[in-house]
């Protein structure tokens, strides 16, 4: 079987979906569950990433280093991660105070055709010996190549790893197929796919990107995100573990924990 690394952007994405009022103590329920469940890493944080709390962009109900220190103290095992978009976010404003607070991936986030605005921040946290991940946005938007020419971009700066996102949800299987594989056969890091579900293809689409070779798969509870939601947890797990992929992650917590969400009618 082989391994698929599962990022959990609830706390993040989710956030978009409630005008990025997820409360101090969701945070903290949520984190105490996904590290009891063993979820590799927990994405929280403003829907847009650092710094981007603002009455133009949307106010957070709580400020980034109170959700940050929230979630650290209660992800013992799990990976803290955050989404970060260089303009919104600065290295002295955002990213250091990050890394105060015991942030152990950033993914450092641009428009698909904007590879090189991540330079100073890839760079900065590859120096400081931090795991960085660069994020393709909004990537059906371009052509196969140079989606494939901008994750090299990020590659050669530092990132560990490069995830597309099909933010628009439009992406059909073949185009995942034939995205996933060109990247696979062109950069040295690992892939990784964030889904959208618009066309309710999320689930099928993060499968075949784990066929073709992604190793970092995204998806939250009950698909809780923006827009159309993103692949809900509770379903890919068992699609992938069918498949001959392994998660690692107490699928029996993760089902309960998505019933008691639908029960209760409202996500955080």
């Amino acid at each position: 079987m082989s391994n698929i690394i599962i990022s959990d952007p609830s706390l993040r994405d989710g956030n978009h979906s409630v005008k990025h009022q997820i409360s101090l103590s969701s945070i903290e329920k949520y984190c105490q569950f996904a590290d009891d469940a063993k979820i590799p890493i927990v994405e929280v944080g403003h829907g847009n990433g650092l710094g981007a709390s603002s009455l133009l962009i949307g106010k957070s109900l709580h400020c980034d280093l109170d959700v940050l220190k929230t979630a650290r103290k209660n992800l013992k095992h799990s990976k803290l991660s955050v989404h970060s978009i260089p303009g919104i976010s600065t290295i002295d404003k955002n990213i250091k105070p990050a890394i105060d607070c015991g942030v152990d991936i950033f993914r450092i986030a641009t428009h698909c055709t904007e590879a090189t605005l991540s330079k100073t921040h890839i760079e900065f946290l590859k120096k400081n010996n931090i795991e960085v991940h660069g994020v393709l946005m909004m990537s059906a938007l371009i052509s196969s190549e140079e989606l494939k020419n901008q994750a090299q971009i990020m590659e050669e700066y530092g990132a560990e790893a490069v995830i597309i996102m099909d933010s628009t949800g439009t992406y059909m299987p073949s185009d995942v197929k034939e995205r996933i594989q060109l990247l696979i056969d062109n950069l040295s890091i690992p892939i990784g796919f964030h889904a959208h579900n618009n066309l309710g293809l999320s689930v099928a689409n993060s499968l075949i990107a784990a066929e073709y070779g992604a190793i970092i798969i995204d998806a939250c509870i009950c698909g809780f995100g923006a827009g159309a939601g993103n692949t809900p947890l509770e379903l890919i797990i068992p699609v992938l573990e069918q498949n001959n992929f392994k998660t690692g992650i107490d699928f029996n917590k993760v089902i309960k924990e998505a019933a008691a969400n639908i029960a209760s009618k409202a996500t955080f």
